[in-house]
Order: C-alpha cells, then sequence, then structure tokens
C-alpha cells in the first residue's frame, strides 16, 4: 500500500524552508513503525531531513530504517510517497523502485 504525503513546509519547498525538525518525526513514527518498506522524496531533501532525524532519535536502528528505505525521487521535494509492508505476509517485496 502507498500513501502520499506532504513534507511539512513553506510554499515551494526547499532545504530553506522545509521544517526539517517536524518531518523528520513525521518520518521517525513511521519508521518507528517497522511497517515502511520505502519512502520516496527528492534526494535534496534526504541528508537534511537524516541530521534532523538523527538528532531526534540516534538510534542504530531508525538510522538503519531509514537507510534502507529512503530512495531518491525527482520532484519530490514538497511530499514524499511512502510504501509499507504487506501486513498479510510480513514480506518485504522490491516489485518496484518506483512510487
Amino acid at each position: 500500500m502507498d500513501i502520499t504525503l506532504s513534507v511539512i513546509l513553506l510554499p515551494n519547498a526547499t532545504t530553506g524552508n522545509l521544517d526539517a525538525a517536524r518531518t523528520a518525526l513525521l518520518v521517525m513514527g513511521l519508521l518507528d513503525t517497522r511497517m515502511v518498506d520505502k519512502i520516496f522524496m527528492d534526494k535534496s531533501l534526504h541528508e537534511l531531513i537524516r541530521s534532523y532525524l538523527y538528532q531526534l532519535h540516534p538510534s542504530p536502528r531508525i538510522m538503519a530504517e531509514w537507510t534502507r528505505c529512503i530512495r531518491h525521487w525527482p520532484n519530490h521535494k514538497d511530499h514524499m510517497h511512502v510504501r509499507f509492508k504487506n501486513p498479510a505476509s510480513l514480506v518485504e517485496t522490491d516489485e518496484t523502485d518506483e512510487p
């Protein structure tokens, strides 16, 4: 199952107007479920969100989940797609790396 979420930002998202702390909290909550397969967002936002995520929760497990889940997808500076694992099978699939 895929969902689309807005990152928390001002209009015309950039690394300068993204609310990285709140977006990192959102991502941390998603990763903490252990049900996220992939998160697609523009790579220009990766490091900023990752650094806030580390400040909020420097757990090796959360950071490993970030590394496993995050994927670049162009033109995703103002939203992200979150793909969840199939709860029926609890088996990760790599059918596609596209949102």
